[in-house]
């Protein structure tokens, strides 16, 4: 497993692999999280950790717990975490999301943060490479595992923030309501204007009402190419801070 480190800006790094990197859609998972200063935040399937990192120096949170069932992930983490001295500010957690009972306080966190595996098991191309299909299958856990995970460790009016493919849509809005976390924002990504959407960033609240509001769409390009500005914030920033 060979290393390189990735500076995130403000002075800290992130240590990163072929099986555990990271791309544009945690950056926007991160950015468009941005959970309330003094928050007590848990990522879930974690990986090396960038969005628990970007979550940490953007947001002022009074910890974030970082929960992956991969050593591997984990042991990265906690290279990042002793590079950076954040012992105490960011736990790694090496365990399954299906079973935290007894490993974090139920009900006690205000913002649960996932990027999730897109690719159900059984569909796409899988990748023979355990840790790499686990990011992107469904190998370890489904949308009803992570909604039921958030459900218990969000306490009331908590939020989940989630993204994920648009054809999978109507299936993680039912999934969520199902489990007490009503969608109460959503955000489309999509590559350019006349594209359709790629990506789709979810909020969704514990024990709330019925009632979503809808985003404007994020363009990621201008027509003839190009950075739009906001995209242009969100991928520079964690270099350029």
């Amino acid at each position: 497993m060979t290393e390189r480190k990735e500076t995130l800006g403000s002075g800290l790094s992130i240590y990163v692999t072929r099986e555990h990197g990271f791309g544009s859609d945690a950056l926007l998972l991160a950015d468009f999280a941005s959970p309330r200063k003094g928050a007590v935040v848990c990522d879930l399937g974690t990986g090396c950790g960038i969005i628990a990192m970007l979550i940490l120096r953007d947001c002022a949170p009074s910890a974030v717990y970082a929960v992956d069932i991969s050593s591997c992930a984990c042991e990265l983490l906690e290279r990042t975490v002793d590079e950076n001295n954040l012992s105490g500010r960011l736990v790694c957690l090496n365990a399954d999301l299906r079973n935290l009972k007894g490993l974090l306080p139920f009900g006690k966190f205000d913002a649960v943060t996932v990027n999730p595996p897109y690719k159900k098991l059984g569909t796409g191309l899988k990748n023979p490479d355990a840790e790499s299909c686990a990011a992107r299958h469904e190998v370890c856990c489904d949308i009803s595992d992570i909604a039921a995970a958030a459900r218990n460790l969000l306490k009331s009016s908590g939020k989940l923030y989630i993204c994920q493919r648009p054809e999978r849509l109507t299936e993680v809005l039912r999934v969520l309501s199902e489990n007490a976390l009503e969608p109460k924002r959503i955000r489309f990504v999509s590559q350019k204007p006349g594209r359709e959407p790629s990506l789709f960033l979810l909020e969704a609240r514990k024990d709330a009402g019925e009632g979503m509001r809808v985003a404007p769409v994020l363009y990621i390009e201008h027509p003839d190419g190009g950075y739009t500005d906001e995209a242009r914030k969100i991928f520079e920033a964690y270099k350029e801070k």
